[in-house]
């Protein structure tokens, strides 16, 4: 019972005494020193190739460390797996190349053996190549053989020929880090095309149709015996211009050979006519050039034609009428408005002056009416001379023109329309020029009317009137100089402000009617090269304008610039 008591006590006091002991060491060894007092290294990599980077994985270097713990020495050995350096890194010649190694301040020098390339050696395993073709770099074996015995395979290899130069062998230098080796590539003749064999094996085609390429069948037969089907042939012609056999040629190269492709005959399947004409008075005939003739052809195509006949063109009734128009055995109808028309006979002329801007001329006009319709009913009277000639521009550069209003006093009096009217032109109208034009308001586009001189000496036009309102009488001038500018010759501005000029040059019909503006003085006001002015501070200046066909025609605006109060 003693004993047991014992032991209940000591086995826990002795576990105490080796804690503390523990713990005492512990602190013992918190406090040692631990220095590094050298290191070693050992290089072993193979050798590397002058100019050429060590690899530091190829290095194996262990440090000693001093480690004092107060009551005693001893020393640790570690590897040192990263955080050392070498220098120089790169090496520099043949044989031995000191490199240094360094880590946490302390040194160690190893030998690194450097080495070049003795010789190489170059094969090429590749086919025989034709002439022109580039040598594949893949198909030759390149070797260098260093100074310590090694070799490699290598790729970075430069040839001093990159393709095949003639036919038979080509003597190819192989270099690589100023070694040439030799290769040898046998070159052939360029493939060329000894024969074209083609078979056509299409449809017919219609004569005047083109011929698809995909219809004809192409091998080429070249000089190593060797077949292939050709697709980037070239035909000619390359459409089927006979009916029956038609030679056409097939090339590929400098080779080529000829087919015949059959060309069926071109015929009309299909016609239909429309009149796009104005009225026809009772009593005359439909032009053929006022009738619309399209055919469509067994290959689809449509043609407009002017070899038809008219059957029934001249008019007979008022309203509808039914002219027949045929080509060859296709027939079709179209329907021609039919206006009446009076004879002018001069009974209830009237005459007048009309101006155009520098011209006077003497005109007769003359509306044939109805029998027993008062004729002051309608009135005549000179137009606008100004309103005409804006309009004017639309149509045609001129300066020679007549226009006159056409009006009517009472409403009912517009269901005598349409009529005939014919004027009497001016000597100097040039009949290939002259038109005659319609506009409802004189502001908007006008139509021109169509018509016809009723004489050999073309003295007199007649034309339709469908509509009061005003007549032009138009003749084209060409080829004429500049002789006037117009436009407002002073203007008063505010500071910072726009304003267009609307300059109008005459003739209409001058060839060149552009102008160019510019100013006197830029610090008050510019202007722009379409004539925008555009004011900047107070004071005066000039804009000058001046036409640019080399007239010598110039006008002046005079600008005065006030400030904004």
């Amino acid at each position: 019972m003693k004993k047991n008591s014992i032991k209940k006590y000591i086995i826990p006091l002795l576990l105490f005494v080796a804690a503390i002991t523990v713990l005492a060491g512990t602190k013992q060894a918190a406090g040692a020193v631990r220095k590094i007092k050298s290191i070693e290294a050992i290089y072993t990599g193979q050798a590397v190739a002058v100019g050429e980077s060590v690899n530091l994985k190829d290095f194996y270097v262990t440090a000693t460390y001093y480690i004092y713990d107060g009551f005693t020495e001893s020393e640790d050995f570690e590897q040192v797996k990263k955080g050392f350096t070498v220098s120089p890194s790169v090496i520099t010649r043949t044989g031995n190349n000191p490199v240094v190694v360094t880590y946490q301040g302390k040194t160690c020098v190893v030998q690194v053996e450097g080495k070049e390339v003795e010789t190489i050696s170059a094969t090429y395993t590749g086919d025989e190549l034709f002439v022109g073709a580039t040598i594949p770099v893949g198909k030759i074996d390149v070797y260098a053989y260093y100074t310590d015995g090694s070799y490699e395979k290598i790729r970075n290899f430069t040839l001093s020929t990159p393709t095949v130069l003639k036919a038979g062998v080509n003597t190819v230098s192989v270099i690589y880090e100023g070694k040439v080796e030799y290769i040898y590539v046998y070159g052939k003749a360029p493939l060329e095309v000894e024969e074209l064999i083609a078979y056509y094996v299409g449809d017919p085609v219609i004569a005047g149709n083109s011929i698809s390429k995909g219809d004809i069948q192409v091998e080429a037969i070249y000089n190593d015996g060797t077949i292939k089907e050709i697709t980037n042939f070239n035909i000619s012609p390359s459409i089927a211009e006979l009916e029956g056999e038609n030679d056409i040629t097939v090339s590929y190269g400098e080779a080529s050979t000829v087919i015949q492709v059959y060309g069926e005959p071109r015929y009309v399947t299909d016609m239909r006519a429309r009149y796009i004409g104005p009225g026809v008075i009772i009593g005359k005939t439909v032009k053929k050039e006022e009738i619309e003739v399209i055919v469509t052809y067994n290959d689809n195509s449509d043609e407009a034609i002017d070899d038809y006949e008219i059957f029934g063109g001249e008019i007979l009734y008022e309203g509808e009428n039914v002219v027949l128009v045929y080509y060859d055995a296709f027939m079709a109808d179209i329907t021609v408005r039919g206006v009446k028309g009076f004879a002018a006979n001069y009974d209830n002329a009237i005459s007048n002056y009309f101006t155009s801007p520098d011209h006077y001329y003497y005109t007769e006009v003359t509306l044939g009416m109805n029998v027993g319709l008062e004729p002051d009913m309608f009135m005549l009277r000179e137009a606008d001379s100004d309103m005409v000639q804006y309009v004017v521009q639309r149509v045609v550069p001129t300066d020679e023109f007549i226009g006159f209003d056409l009006f009517y006093d009472e409403d009912e009096m517009v269901c005598q329309f349409p009529m005939a009217m014919k004027v009497t032109v001016p000597s100097g109208f040039d009949p290939e020029a002259f038109g005659v034009y319609y506009t409802p308001n004189r502001s908007t586009i006008m139509a021109k009317v169509d018509g016809e001189f009723t004489d050999e000496t073309r003295e007199e036009y007649e034309f339709i009137v469908y509509e009061p309102g005003v007549y032009i009488l138009v003749h084209e001038v060409s080829n004429r100089l500049v002789t006037d500018i117009i436009v407002e010759t002073e203007i008063k501005l505010r500071e910072n402000r726009n304003y267009s000029l609307n300059a109008v040059v005459f003739p209409l019909s001058a060839e060149n009617r552009d102008v160019s503006y510019w100013s006197t003085d830029e610090d008050v006001a510019t202007v722009s090269p379409n004539g925008k002015i555009r004011t900047h501070s107070e004071g005066t200046c000039e804009i000058w304008i001046e036409a640019e066909d080399g007239s010598g025609v110039t006008a002046i605006v005079t600008v005065e610039v006030k400030n904004g109060k």
